[in-house]
C-alpha cells in the first residue's frame, strides 16, 4: 500500500489538500503547515503533500 494524494481536474494543490483535511475539520492546522512550508521554499505540490503527511491525512492505495 502506498500513501496517495490526488487533485481533481481544475483543482489547485492547496484546494486538494483542504479537501483531504475537511472531513477531519483540520483545515486550519493543515493550512498553517502548508503556508510555513511554502515560505520555506517548497513548491505548492510538495508543501501540500508534506502538510497532509505531517497531520497523517494522506490516503492509501493498493499498488498490486
Amino acid at each position: 500500500m502506498a500513501q496517495t494524494f490526488r487533485k481533481q481536474e481544475g483543482e489547485t494543490w492547496k484546494e486538494a489538500m483542504l479537501r483531504y483535511a475537511r472531513p477531519y475539520r483540520m483545515e486550519r492546522d493543515v493550512l498553517g503547515t502548508f503556508t510555513r512550508l511554502v515560505k520555506d521554499g517548497l513548491s505548492e505540490a510538495e508543501a501540500a503533500w508534506d502538510a497532509l503527511y505531517e497531520w497523517d491525512l494522506l490516503g492509501f492505495e493498493n499498488n498490486e
